[in-house]
């Protein structure tokens, strides 16, 4: 998938709207960093529209990889050499569930 064919279809899936709060959605948010994935990452459920302020709180993992998941009802898409028992933030550290 391309970058604009990648932002098209996350709009369309989510209709344009932030999945969090509702608003217009300005970005089509990679849930993991597109860099941790030696094919540029662009899938659909690698991806969510959300608005500027939420956006921004999932590029500072104040909103999580697996929030999104549960909110959009994806399945856990990771890239390869992460392991799939762990939770991870967008950039592919773990977190650890202390």
């Amino acid at each position: 998938m391309t970058r604009d064919g990648f932002r098209q279809a996350v709009f369309s899936r989510d209709h344009n709207m932030c999945v969090i709060c509702g608003e217009q959605a300005v970005d089509a948010h990679h849930i993991m960093d597109r860099k941790l994935w030696s094919d540029g990452g662009y899938y659909l459920d690698n991806g969510a529209s959300l608005c500027e302020k939420h956006h921004w709180d999932a590029e500072l993992s104040k909103i999580l990889p697996d929030e999104l998941r549960k909110i959009l009802k994806v399945e856990c898409l990771l890239p390869p050499q992460l392991d799939p028992a762990l939770s991870y933030d967008k950039w592919g550290k773990e977190i650890s569930s202390q």
